[in-house]
């Protein structure tokens, strides 16, 4: 299948950056601005219904079933390379792959079915989930060199892999951080910071959360501050300083986008095994 081809099925939606419920949210929605359902197809438009709107919104998004599996790797471009495990999967299933918004994932889109429910999975430093219907992924057109430019049939590639990571996605809630959840929120905080000119003095470690901290705070200049997840990888807190104590995780970041742009940075953050 072509991208030609994938672009004029009706299986498009927009999305949308979205604080909700104090996380940001990439929401999926339909051209007039109205919601879109990943298992409703009436809300679903062509690719070129959607880009006539795209600069309204953060970008188009695809959404997968009805014989096309998608196969999302995260964080798996560090410093400019791919992770060699995930780029053993890339190999192996041969097919489209794009560069996600990020600029740190990848997304590889086969002409297949899944034999069950969508799955997360963690593979060594990284994390990734493979899905069939029901889902939808942002879609960039980045495409990654090297790799086919149509939806290859991998039926068989698709059915190892389901098999080797069939794991279904779980919250971490153990109490203890996994240091692939600490490594990468510490990796986007710190990339984001030195990006608004704001120094690292410290990562830590105190009452339970991996604390990473800045000079100035990224919302006021006369105190230092900084961000952090809880032990358990589930939930981001903001600078602990009063002037921000006060806020809410959604305000704070809010009110840190607002300043300095983007954060890109989840108010809970989902992490899986």
């Amino acid at each position: 299948m072509t991208l030609d081809e994938l672009k004029d099925q009706c299986r498009w939606v927009m999305w949308r950056r979205e604080v909700v419920k104090g996380r940001d949210t990439k929401v999926p929605r339909q051209p007039d601005g109205h919601h879109a359902q990943n298992n409703n197809r009436a809300t679903w438009r062509t690719y070129a219904e959607c880009m006539a709107v795209v600069s309204q919104f953060s970008g188009v998004g695809v959404v997968t079933g009805d014989g096309v599996t998608s196969t999302d790797l995260d964080d798996v471009i560090v410093d400019g390379e791919i992770l060699p495990e995930a780029m053993a999967i890339v190999a192996v299933l041969d097919s489209y792959t794009e560069i996600t918004p990020s600029g740190t994932g990848l997304l590889i889109l086969t002409r297949s079915t899944l034999s069950g429910p969508n799955i997360g999975f963690v593979a060594g430093e990284f994390s990734g989930e493979i899905r069939g219907a029901g889902a939808f992924h942002t879609f960039t057109g980045k495409h990654l060199d090297g790799t086919p430019r149509e939806l290859m049939p991998r039926q068989a590639e698709i059915e190892a892999l389901y098999k080797r990571f069939s794991t279904p996605i779980k919250s971490v809630g153990d109490g203890a951080a996994r240091p692939q959840a600490v490594e990468k929120f510490v990796r986007r905080f710190t990339a984001y910071a030195e990006d608004v000119c704001a120094t690292i003095t410290a990562v830590k470690t105190t009452g339970g959360k991996t604390l990473v901290l800045t000079s100035p705070c990224l919302l006021h200049d006369d105190h230092d501050g900084g961000v952090g997840i809880t032990a358990d990888g589930i939930r981001c807190v903001q600078c602990f300083h009063s002037r921000c104590k006060s806020l809410g995780w959604g305000q704070w970041s809010k009110a840190v986008e607002q300043k300095h742009g983007p954060m890109r940075l989840e108010g809970k953050i989902k992490w899986k095994r």
